[in-house]
């Protein structure tokens, strides 16, 4: 019999399809949904958090310990340093004026 597997998409797919049947399903069934959510769903989100959390970091560190190393010279180095400060600088004034803008139109809360 021939082993078959699903790829990322096609699990991602059926991941994003189960979570929109479970939602309506919690939805529509208030007297199962505090249960369900208490003990299950609560405890599986906690520990995805936990497991992304317990790989981001060492991939960020190693990353960034790999780049500077890599750069080369200082001088170089502080040039992309500048052009970084001055990236995350500018995306984060256009957050923050795209959050106010939409926070002013929709009035959440």
């Amino acid at each position: 019999m021939k082993n078959f597997k699903f790829s990322l998409a096609w699990q991602i797919l059926i991941a994003l399809i189960l979570g929109i049947v479970v939602g309506a399903v919690l939805h529509n069934q208030p007297e199962i949904r505090d249960s369900i959510v208490n003990n299950v769903l609560t405890p599986l989100g906690k520990i995805f958090i936990s497991l992304i959390k317990m790989i981001v970091i060492p991939i960020v560190f190693s990353t960034l310990i790999l780049g500077i190393a890599g750069v080369g010279s200082t001088k170089s180095l502080g040039r992309l340093g500048f052009k970084t400060i001055l990236y995350f600088e500018i995306i984060t004034t256009i957050a923050i004026l795209v959050g106010l803008f939409a926070a002013n139109i929709f009035h959440p809360g």
